[in-house]
């Protein structure tokens, strides 16, 4: 049975019908008139940024194995039953005691190494201070807080700032910082709503793998072409209190960007690369690729993307669990660049990862725990891959940074990987003290470019 058509109803049904995925924007119908003049190619000076987020917190220890010698026994004794043996040394270890190889469910990133788009930064995490193992255990240093804490740490990843020093999230943050006119079409989201995107200004448009879902009740035939026609009557109508005029806006607006980003997916060129099937970060990446095709007709000259991963809270079942989600994630990221490649535009894309927190060196029996620091991919046509970046710890119980159960002290803050992304993107050292407060108090950034 219908439901009554009342303005209570329909403020309820405007809240609930996906707004977000478009915050309020002046002069997005001149950006639609401007894309019909659009040329076909990429902008020479486009950049992106797409975050791949790995929910629950990756044993990345197991994704770089030591390969022979002390480094091979050490890492075994700290292991035990979730040791993994890498089959082919990577140009990652050169110069590491006992080399290094890529966990064998990794091994489509080895082209990507040997090709030098694929770097690894080591044993990163969130810091306020350079931290030594004597100054945690004697309370000498502040330390985030709730280290273990899936939502807390994945907050502090996604705002690059502890929560008393910033709201929102350094990537939208930066967005704001950042010259550009592309207004909502330079953040956008297959994996909902996220701190990471997050700014004053707003939160990221929000759309799925297959395109952009039509928002209930305002688009489509979701109510019916009559009843439809009397929402829209409505919205107009909706004019005698400020409350009601802005939510009408909002879902004016969000209509409108819908439609603008819908027209311009459709022309989006075909797919050139075999993507995985059945891979859900394929699937995403896949779909952001199409959205970067079509620059020239929604113009940001920078833009951010977020998509996520679930899964990875591997306290049980870890040696096949994870076997498996490390294969999805390099099958994932090897067809998007893949594709990035074949248009010609892998050198203006880097994609990274983040995670809640690494895990503990030692066994569980059958799975690991909570740690701290831990090693995340950094990958483009633009990065000087096929090497590490940052101090590698010896893969060892009781290494100096061990703080019990192979729980690493990070030797690189988050800070300092963001802010090498960050300045890529355009921003200055001064723009990025900004919106990471603590970068001072660490030594310069790496830099991860060409």
């Amino acid at each position: 049975m219908m439901q009554s058509f009342t303005r209570r109803n329909l403020l309820r049904q405007m809240m609930m019908g996906g707004l977000g995925a478009a915050a309020a924007a002046s002069g997005q119908m001149a950006l639609m008139r401007s894309a019909l003049a659009a040329s076909s190619s990429i902008d020479s000076d486009y950049k992106a940024l797409v975050c791949v987020f790995l929910y629950g917190g990756n044993d990345s220890w197991n994704m770089l194995l030591p390969m022979s010698g002390d480094a091979r026994v050490r890492y075994e004794d700290a292991r035990q039953n979730l040791a993994a043996t890498a089959t082919v040394a990577s140009r990652l270890g050169n110069g590491i005691e006992g080399g290094l190889g890529l966990h064998p469910a990794m091994s489509r990133l080895n082209a990507l190494v040997d090709a030098g788009k694929l770097a690894v930064q080591t044993n990163v995490g969130p810091l306020i201070v350079p931290t030594t193992y004597d100054q945690f255990r004697n309370n000498a240093v502040p330390v985030p807080e709730q280290l273990f804490s899936h939502n807390d740490q994945q907050a502090t990843w996604m705002r690059g700032a502890e929560a008393k020093d910033m709201s929102f999230g350094w990537a939208g943050r930066m967005l704001e910082l950042l010259d550009d006119t592309g207004g909502f079409t330079r953040n956008f989201t297959l994996a909902g709503n996220n701190l990471w995107q997050s700014s004053i200004n707003g939160n990221p448009f929000t759309l799925s793998q297959e395109g952009v879902p039509e928002i209930n009740g305002f688009e489509g035939d979701w109510w019916g072409p009559m009843l439809r026609k009397r929402v829209h009557e409505q919205i107009q109508a909706l004019a005698d209190h400020p409350l009601e005029r802005m939510a009408a806006q909002v879902t004016n607006n969000a209509v409108i960007n819908a439609k603008f980003v819908r027209n311009a997916l459709a022309m989006a060129p075909n797919t050139q690369t075999e993507f995985t099937p059945g891979n859900h970060l394929s699937s995403q990446l896949k779909a952001i690729a199409r959205l970067i095709t079509v620059q020239p007709h929604l113009k940001p000259k920078r833009q951010v993307f977020f998509v996520g991963l679930g899964g990875w809270d591997t306290h049980d079942e870890q040696n096949q669990l994870h076997s498996d989600l490390l294969e999805g994630l390099a099958n994932g990221l090897a067809d998007f660049q893949a594709e990035l490649d074949a248009f010609g535009v892998g050198h203006q894309v880097t994609t990274f990862t983040m995670s809640d927190f690494a895990r503990t060196l030692s066994s569980n029996g059958d799975g690991t725990d909570h740690a701290w620091g831990g090693h995340q991919f950094i990958m483009g046509g633009a990065v000087n891959g096929g090497r590490l970046y940052g101090e590698l710890p010896r893969q060892a119980l009781d290494n100096g940074i061990d703080i019990g159960g192979g729980r690493m002290i990070p030797t690189t803050a988050n800070e300092q990987m963001f802010a090498s992304l960050a300045s890529w993107m355009g921003l200055s050292v001064s723009e990025i003290a900004d919106i990471m407060p603590a970068i001072g108090a660490f030594d310069t950034p790496p830099n991860y470019f060409v």
